[in-house]
């Protein structure tokens, strides 16, 4: 008799009437078999897991245009900036990223409110900054 598993391999069913009295060959065949399912688990389990690593580092690591977006939102939504200094703010942004530039108000964000910063002391100081810049881009330039 032959099987096929889970993995489309095939192989071929031992039948322990048929072995011919030969127990030590069917106990290490058993073993054998028990080692190998427990390997195929075993790699199985660590690509799912690397898998999901993967999944979770790639949701943490939102670019910092887009986590600067979101913040602005936020700071606009509870009232912390006005929606025409969100909008200023924001069309900085897409200004700059259109030209590949990164905007004061990103560099305002890394600096401010990077990694290893207090949370609400960097996003005091980051609505300062943005009240800041959205009043100098508002301002007529002249030239």
């Amino acid at each position: 008799d032959d099987g096929e598993d889970d993995n489309g391999e095939s192989y071929e069913i031992y039948d322990e009437e048929d072995n011919d009295g030969d127990d030590e060959s069917f106990s290490s065949l058993q073993s054998w078999v028990k080692r190998t399912r427990a390997q195929r688990r075993n790699r199985m389990s660590r690509r799912q897991q690397q898998q999901q690593q993967q999944q979770q580092q790639s949701r943490s690591e939102k670019p910092l245009r887009q986590e600067c977006i979101d913040s602005l939102r936020k700071l606009a939504n509870e009232g912390r900036i006005s929606p025409k200094q969100k909008r200023v703010l924001l069309t900085d942004i897409i200004s700059c990223s259109s030209k590949g530039e990164s905007s004061m108000v990103e560099v305002a964000y890394d600096l401010l409110c990077g990694e290893g910063k207090d949370p609400e002391e960097a996003e005091e100081e980051f609505v300062d900054q943005c009240r800041v810049l959205a009043q100098s881009f508002s301002e007529p330039r002249y030239q």
